[in-house]
């Protein structure tokens, strides 16, 4: 039923896709990340980082799938559905849910984050080294 509970303690492994509507956990969620686990690693370009992040806006928005009507905050799928380019390598941060629905890895959006923050970090250094040349 739609109301019913799971409850699970230990670890737990799912293989292929994992669909819920509502889930609540305590504690850390770890991903992989090993280097072991990734080949033909590089950096990522920071200018379509940048492009991304200032495409795409949060919003506002009350869900009509749940029975409860409050507001929330958050993205739309579709817009960096829009934002990323279709050959991009950043495509896996919008995946189909079923097939009607669109789903964010919220995670990946982690990875926006630090490289415009490394961007801003670049630009900050450069008006300090500029600052400090024109004050001497």
């Amino acid at each position: 039923t739609s109301n019913s509970n799971i409850i699970a303690s230990g670890n737990i492994t799912a293989i292929g896709n994992l669909s819920a509507t509502d889930i609540s956990y305590s504690g850390t969620l770890t991903a992989t990340s090993d280097e072991s686990v990734k080949e033909n690693v590089a950096l990522a370009d920071l200018g379509e980082i940048q492009r991304i992040f200032s495409a795409v806006s949060v919003k506002t928005y009350t869900r009509n799938d749940l029975e409860e009507e409050s507001s929330r905050i958050g993205f739309i799928a579709q817009d960096f559905d829009n934002a990323i380019d279709k050959t991009s390598l950043f495509q896996n941060i919008v995946n189909p849910i079923g097939e009607e629905l669109l789903g964010l890895d919220y995670s990946r959006l982690c990875a926006i984050l630090w490289g415009v923050c490394k961007n801003q970090e670049a630009r900050l250094q450069a008006l300090e080294a500029k600052k400090s040349r024109s004050s001497k």
